[in-house]
């Protein structure tokens, strides 16, 4: 089960500059297996 950190964690990234290559894309953050 998430927590709210993790949520964070992802919302990091795409703002930093490590997100650069991702465009166009719906990410779903919910714990589930990638």
């Amino acid at each position: 089960m998430l927590v709210p950190e993790d949520i964070a964690k992802v919302v990091l990234f795409f703002s930093s500059d490590q997100s650069s290559g991702c465009t166009a894309q719906n990410y779903i953050v919910d714990g589930g297996t990638v």
